[in-house]
């Protein structure tokens, strides 16, 4: 599926997609307005919150199926959020947030200091869903 890590600095993230036979890589970090935005999940669901947040955040939300699967993360200058299905941010505390299904891999990584980048590294080589070239997005605060 997806590894994306965060810090108050940055973003990283793999670039492998599989689905119903299909391999290719992608990018799941988005630069939008100010903020870096960065999908896990199916791709239905994850171009409907892009759309979604591109448009502003309204108020009418998004609308997930049952079959779709959703995580985000947003870092800008306000901070860090992590969304789900219910599309609410929720402020992340700590310093640092990973989503997808290496997320557990990069987590661990992250607590043992290593970069988002390294920490992404780390979770490809634990999880078969996440691969490809690994691309970095640094968050310009003005």
């Amino acid at each position: 599926m997806t590894t994306i890590v965060a810090n108050r600095k940055c973003m990283a993230a793999d670039s492998r997609v599989s689905g119903d036979g299909v391999l290719y890589n992608t990018t799941k970090v988005l630069r939008i307005n100010d903020s870096l935005v960065g999908v896990a999940g199916t791709v239905s669901a994850t171009t409907r919150f892009l759309s979604w947040f591109a448009k502003g955040c309204p108020a009418e939300g998004v609308t997930f199926s049952d079959d779709d699967d959703f995580s985000g993360l947003v870092l800008n200058s306000k901070g860090l959020f992590y969304y789900a299905e219910c599309c609410d941010p929720d402020k992340v505390c700590g310093s640092f947030a990973t989503i997808g299904s290496g997320a557990q891999a990069a987590l661990a990584a992250m607590h043992c200091g290593k970069t988002p980048e390294e920490a992404v590294r780390v979770a490809i080589k634990c999880d078969i869903n996440s691969g490809g070239p690994i691309r970095v997005y640094n968050l310009k605060v003005e």
